[in-house]
This record gives structure tokens, sequence and C-alpha cells, in this order.
């Protein structure tokens, strides 16, 4: 009776395994992003001091001018931020 009692819970141990791995299923890594304060924003905006105002018009620069993938205005004094996957 022992035996049969540790072989159900082999294999009832062993079910749960597979069932908690199948539910994993395959991992998605995404890659990391790179991130540089624009060089160019302030020259081609005109903007006081670099000054970004538009997360729109700073994608605009980035992607154009800096060949970045996007651009935001980031940080407590606003800059313009460029970033793309490394």
């Amino acid at each position: 009776m022992e035996r049969f009692l540790r072989s159900v819970s082999a294999a009832f141990l062993l079910l749960l395994l597979l069932l908690a791995s199948a539910e994993m299923g395959p991992m998605v890594v995404e890659g990391r992003i790179c991130e540089s304060h624009s060089e160019k924003y302030q020259e081609l905006t005109g903007k006081f001091l670099g000054l970004c105002l538009s997360s729109r018009e700073c994608s605009v620069v980035c992607v154009a001018a800096e060949d970045f993938e996007d651009g935001k205005c980031k940080g407590f004094i606003s800059r313009c931020v460029c970033s793309k996957k490394c």
C-alpha cells in the first residue's frame, strides 16, 4: 500500500510539473533601448536653450535628422531625448 501511494504521489507531481512548464510557453525578450539627448533639436527648431515643448516635434527631429527610431520630451527641464533599439 505504501509503495502504491509513493507511485501515485510521484505521478501527480510529475503531472503538475508538466502542466506548469506547458503553461509558461516560450519567453519573449525585448531588446534594450538606447537613449541620447538630441544634438540637432535646438538648431532645427530654433527653440531657446533646446527646451522641448512637443514630443511629436522631438520625434520628427530624431527620426529625420539623427537616425533614431523615436524621440520624446523628458526630464524636469524638458529636453528632447532620442531612442532606438541597441
